[in-house]
């Protein structure tokens, strides 16, 4: 029962991520872009000079509030992750993710063509995301790699994620005794994404030697843990 319901609960969260998101991009934007153009017409026709710096403040403004309400919205519930699957989202969030941190970024995938369960996506992604907010936080790394490859075993399906950096890395036993006792609470989140899914998740970091995440998630049908019958 416990299973079903953190389950049914991170299946609320993405919904209501992806519904904010929407709300974010369709009508805060629309509006932010309306009042934009109704600037550049006011400037347009406005003949004191005196009051041309004040409108060119107020677009330059609306402006960068568009850019940060598409930043939030993207970061809430990337749009390209609906509209054209794991591989892409990840790839634009790396390139995001180098433009904020000036870390090198390199991606492996074999997933380009290959269409996943929507459960697996949204999950894979979230672990993703969190493995780099770590290496941002934490590593003081100036690499990243992340790699998205397909593993088969007699008849089953398997999706293997891994995200490495070169940074200072930590004691491997102060590193899990961290995270077992809650000081890495997106690290137990990680764990709890994982084992919902049916997979395994397994954490390396060492001093000097940068840190690991490796991450196995069954794609066949009657592997995955994560499924919509164990919420009802």
């Amino acid at each position: 029962k416990l299973r079903a319901l953190s389950s049914r609960l991170f299946k609320i969260q993405e919904d209501e991520r992806r519904a904010i998101s929407r709300e974010i991009h369709d009508q805060l934007g629309q509006q932010v872009t309306a009042i934009n153009l109704d600037l550049k017409l006011i400037r347009q026709d406005h003949v004191n000079l005196t009051g041309h710096a004040q409108l060119d403040r107020a677009i330059l403004e609306s402006e960068q509030l568009l850019n940060s309400l598409h930043d939030f919205a993207t970061r809430v519930r990337p749009d390209v992750l609906d509209d054209l699957g794991l591989h892409d989202a990840v790839e634009s969030h790396l390139w995001e993710f180098k433009a904020r941190s000036s870390i090198a970024v390199n991606l492996e995938s074999e997933v380009q063509r290959i269409e996943l369960p929507p459960v697996v996506e949204e999950n894979v992604f979230r672990l993703i995301q969190e493995s780099l907010n770590n290496v941002l936080k934490h590593s003081q790394a100036t690499r990243v790699d992340v790699s998205m490859k397909l593993q088969s075993e007699n008849s089953a399906r398997w999706l293997a994620v891994t995200v490495s950096d070169d940074g200072i890395g930590t004691a491997k036993a102060s590193f899990i005794h961290d995270s077992e006792n809650g000081s890495r609470l997106g690290i137990l989140g990680m764990r709890e994404r994982v084992d919902l899914l049916g997979g395994t998740i397994q954490i390396n970091s060492e001093v000097n030697c940068g840190s690991s995440v490796s991450i196995r998630i069954p794609l066949n049908a009657n592997q995955v843990g994560f499924a919509e019958e164990e919420c009802r």
